[in-house]
């Protein structure tokens, strides 16, 4: 699209149709899947932040294409866009592991901070996992991925008393190698997505760990 472009993309368009098969079309053409025209963002953020029959499949192809899950944007008036992982959980009143493991799968960062000081923030996000108490697994695989802790804000947060010392727990104390090493892999290998991790040199279920699963 020419510089300077403010209206939905002709992929952005293609996500909002909700056709995998169009999209692939599309991306298969050469589209920038990173781009942003408008405040609702990349294609990416509206993959994740829209009612869709196949979002999996979508997020997928998107993904795939390159489409970067952090990706962060500050607007000429001074706004910002939270990344789309960050959206995702804002988006919807429940939330689907599997699109959750897909965005990790895809290097999804888990930086424990509001989303105010850190457009990847997500412990807002977090907050609302422990409230509703319902996928205390989800809420486990997220909290093994944070870093970038604001110990701060985590006090100032209405958490229940187990779950905010287990958060300052992992923020105050010294992450094991495993998962110094877990971070420091998912932070260097590039790009990072299954089939790049699936060719690492290391057992097939340090290739899982590695992916969030």
């Amino acid at each position: 699209m020419p510089r300077g472009y403010k209206k939905p993309s002709v992929i952005d368009i293609a996500v909002l149709k909700d056709d995998p098969t169009i999209l692939k079309m599309i991306i298969d053409a050469g589209a920038d899947v990173n781009a942003v025209h408008t405040y609702i963002g990349s294609a990416l953020h509206l993959a994740a932040c829209s009612v869709l029959e196949h979002q999996y499949e979508i997020l997928r192809l998107l993904l795939e294409a390159g489409a970067n899950p952090n990706i962060q944007h500050r607007f000429d008036d001074g706004s910002q866009l939270k990344s789309p992982f960050v959206e995702y959980f804002r988006s919807r009143d429940v939330i689907d592991p599997q699109v959750v493991r897909l965005l990790l799968s895809y290097g999804a960062r888990v930086v424990m901070r509001s989303p105010v000081s850190d457009m990847r923030g997500q412990l807002r996000n977090v907050l609302r996992l422990a409230a509703t108490r319902d996928q205390l697994q989800l809420l486990s695989d997220m909290l093994a991925l944070g870093e970038g802790y604001d110990v701060s804000a985590i006090n100032r947060l209405p958490l229940p008393i187990a779950i905010k010392g287990d958060i300052l727990g992992r923020a105050m104390n010294p992450a094991s190698l495993q998962q110094i090493c877990r971070l420091y892999l998912r932070s260097v290998v590039t790009p990072f997505r299954p089939d790049v991790v699936s060719q690492l040199p290391i057992p097939t279920d340090m290739k899982d760990y590695l992916l969030g699963n």
